[in-house]
């Protein structure tokens, strides 16, 4: 038994140093991708893509117009949270008006989203069929949105 101690000690050990290296290997791999910049991150999608100038600048466009569309979905949001505060603030829990701004918010969220998939779409038919498919392959991947959006910052 006391032969055997010092075995399982020395793989454990190897074990966690290697996954030690593997996390600390894959945290400066991610921050090298993360710390792109917009430009970046759309050069490198128009190369892997290989787009055109006109696909190129459709691809700025769709991307300032959801950026834009973005801004917009923070106003609404607050607007809305101002309002549900407003309610609690009240003597007494009105239950119907706190679902009806729940049912607003989600409402605008449901629009925001049809609104973001038709400039998405209506973008992604100015591509060839192999260059749409390789678009969908890269944003299936995680992050990709907030890449080409150029963000860095978490959801609140």
């Amino acid at each position: 038994m006391r032969l055997k101690l010092p075995w399982v000690l020395f793989v454990l050990s190897l074990a966690v140093n290697i996954f030690f290296v593997a996390g600390v290997g894959y945290g400066v791999f991610m921050k090298h991708r993360l710390e792109r910049s917009p430009a970046a991150r759309i050069d490198f999608i128009a190369e892997h893509l290989d787009l055109s100038d006109a696909q190129r600048q459709g691809l700025l466009d769709l991307r300032k117009a959801l950026r834009t569309s973005r801004g917009d979905v923070r106003d609404e949001r607050d607007q809305v949270r101002d309002a549900m505060l407003a309610e609690l603030a009240k003597p007494t829990f009105d239950r119907a008006a706190m679902l009806a701004l729940i049912d607003q918010r989600n409402a605008q969220r449901r629009e925001r989203i049809v609104q973001s998939a038709e400039q998405v779409h209506t973008y992604l038919m100015t591509l060839d069929p192999s260059q749409r498919e390789s678009f969908l392959d890269m944003a299936r991947e995680r992050g990709f949105w907030r890449g080409l959006m150029g963000s860095g910052k978490t959801r609140r």
